[in-house]
């Protein structure tokens, strides 16, 4: 009397079949893993001080005196520094109506910033009011503008405030 209409090795023959099947898809996928990671790694080891610098907000409103490249034979981009020196001016309006505007000339002297960070540099702009009511305003060249700062394209995007 037969109870099961499968062989012992059909049954054996099946599961190989799943393994094997299963490791090749893995394969493929981790060489693709590989390939992306590679090619990402070839495409950061061309990022140069100047390119990032280039891809900065800032760099639309400064002036560089100096750009220099400190690490400029490594392969990660991350263990490379920016150092900077740039005039910045950035000029908004603001009030009722837009009636007044103002220019802001921060700066970086010989700052350093990280390679892969230097992209990222904006010039944030800070208004303050005094017990007088008398608003004022500041600027500071940084990789990310704090939560009660504005970033050059909020600041010069139309009128500023009213």
């Amino acid at each position: 009397m037969q109870v099961n209409g499968r062989h012992a090795s059909a049954t054996t023959t099946g599961k190989k079949s799943r393994l094997t099947g299963g490791f090749i898809a893995t394969a493929l996928v981790a060489g693709m893993l590989l390939a992306g990671a590679s090619g990402a790694i070839a495409q950061t080891t061309t990022m140069t001080c100047q390119s990032q610098w280039n891809d900065s907000p800032a760099s639309e409103f400064c002036n560089t005196s100096w750009l220099y490249q400190v690490g400029s034979n490594v392969t990660d981009p991350s263990d490379a520094e920016c150092d900077i020196s740039a005039t910045c001016s950035i000029t908004f309006t603001h009030g009722t109506n837009g009636a007044s505007s103002t220019t802001l000339t921060p700066s970086l002297s010989l700052s350093v910033f990280n390679m892969v960070n230097t992209d990222e540099l904006d010039i944030c702009v800070k208004e303050a009011t005094d017990a007088s009511g008398t608003v004022s305003y500041g600027a500071a060249v940084r990789t990310s503008c704090l939560a009660n700062e504005y970033t050059s394209a909020q600041t010069t995007s139309g009128q500023f405030h009213d």
